[in-house]
């Protein structure tokens, strides 16, 4: 009798969650997210009982971390951005097509361009601004251009992506970094004696090459009509200007991991390297309370907020992020207190040295004091996003650039690389707390929006 009561509680609660679409397909999405980054997250362990910590391996995070750089200014906001324009279009009842091929267009000669004037622009800066030895510079220059393609790549598939989540296809965007990890792991694997740490550089090409031909065959297999335009139009316009006010962002939120290697070069040999793997480390976790969660809101929140109101809206908001502190503080102090086996666990075996264990694990223990700020920064953000409410965020950018640096060169001279991401972790609270108030101010003032 026991077990028949149980079985209806369960099958109550399990119906419950199916009859509200942002629940389930927030736990569908987040599901098949975690199980898509899993093998994403083995990389990095790899990388490490494969290579170490030496030189090859600060100058390798040292490059992608400028490619990281230049790509995140531009995908994170296109995929994100793209979302409420597509619901608003949906809603009037538009020709989406249209305008996704413009911003493809327009968005491929745009990165094209940007990234070539990074590319001739590090030779003359990165002597004045790190302190690398010249043979070690000279590698970074060969692996930055190895990994450009990641560029032009990551736009394409946070295009793809974007438009997929948008209709509310959110399955082949959560899952499809498992098979870019796999053949990453592969090509890795099977170079790494004959190309050594350019085996690395291969692999991340070769597997986000992969991503893109799933993307677009399931953006093909949904009938969407896509092709190329660089023609013009007025909303065209007005989603570069509110992508701009983000991107501007993004260049100054993107530059904290960018900064951050730049000033852990000062300190010894490895200390990029330790940087790189206890971030790399903090980013499970991110990955899994934020991947599937800020792809459904995002969709669900932009349709909703044209029909239903921003009282509606605001409920929403507050209610989530009150639900997502509550989960990552229990999982912050968890994982602060485990640190130790938990870094031990990860990378402890190969070509890492067992000196490194510790220092890794302090860092990594830094990064999580900020991460449920962080979290509550990711929902804020996604929030102004439907909003349309950009320009905070590229003020909150800049802000949090111009902190972060001089919390580096204080935080690192009394703690050394695990105060760099000390900094981090503040900056993030600081930056939560405005985009809070912020929210609160621009929802106030929003009018004409949904029901009255």
């Amino acid at each position: 009798m026991k077990i028949n009561s149980e079985s209806l509680s369960l099958t109550r609660h399990w119906r419950q969650v199916r009859s509200h679409p942002l629940v389930w397909d927030t736990f569908t999405t987040t599901s098949l997210s975690i199980i898509g980054n899993a093998i994403g997250f083995l990389v990095p362990f790899f990388i490490a009982a494969w290579f170490g910590v030496t030189s090859e391996t600060d100058a390798f995070f040292f490059a992608y971390g400028i490619i990281l750089f230049i790509a995140s200014i531009f995908s994170p906001v296109v995929e994100s951005v793209i979302v409420p324009y597509i619901a608003e279009i949906k809603a009037k009842g538009q020709n989406v097509a249209h305008f996704v091929s413009q911003v493809f267009g327009i968005s491929t000669v745009f990165i094209i361009v940007v990234t070539a004037i990074v590319l001739l622009s590090i030779r003359l800066f990165l002597p004045h601004i790190t302190r690398f030895d010249v043979s070690s510079l000279r590698l970074i220059y060969i692996l930055v251009l190895e990994t450009t393609p990641l560029v032009i790549t990551l736009m394409w598939s946070s295009i793809f992506a974007g438009v997929l989540n948008a209709y509310k296809k959110f399955s082949i965007p959560a899952f499809s970094p498992a098979f870019r990890s796999m053949v990453s792991i592969l090509v890795i694997f099977l170079l790494k004696d004959t190309l050594n740490i350019h085996a690395v550089a291969l692999g991340y090409v070769a597997g986000e090459l992969l991503r893109i031909l799933l993307l677009f065959a399931a953006l093909r297999k949904s009938r969407f009509p896509f092709y190329i335009s660089f023609g013009w139009s007025e909303r065209l316009r007005h989603f570069l200007q509110m992508g701009a006010y983000q991107i501007i962002g993004m260049l100054a939120l993107g530059a904290h991991p960018l900064i951050g290697k730049t000033m852990a070069s000062w300190l010894s040999k490895g200390s990029v390297s330790i940087l790189h793997y206890a971030e790399r480390l903090y980013m499970i976790p991110s990955v899994m309370i934020t991947t599937g969660l800020i792809v459904t809101i995002l969709s669900h929140w932009s349709e909703s907020y044209y029909i239903k109101g921003k009282e509606d809206f605001r409920r929403k908001v507050a209610r989530m992020v009150k639900i997502v502190l509550a989960m990552t503080i229990v999982l912050t102090l968890f994982l602060i207190v485990g640190r130790h086996p938990l870094v031990a666990f990860a990378f402890g075996r190969g070509a890492f040295p067992a000196e490194s264990l510790i220092p890794c694990a302090d860092t990594f223990a830094f990064y999580m004091i900020g991460f449920p700020l962080w979290v509550a920064a990711i929902i804020y953000t996604r929030a102004h996003m439907v909003m349309k409410n950009t320009v905070i965020l590229m003020k909150l950018g800049i802000l949090g650039a111009v902190l972060n640096f001089f919390l580096n060169l204080l935080l690192m001279k009394y703690f050394g690389v695990q105060g760099i991401a000390l900094s981090t972790s503040i900056v993030n609270g600081v930056i939560a707390f405005f985009l809070w108030t912020g929210f609160k101010k621009a929802a106030r003032q929003q009018k004409g929006i949904g029901p009255a």
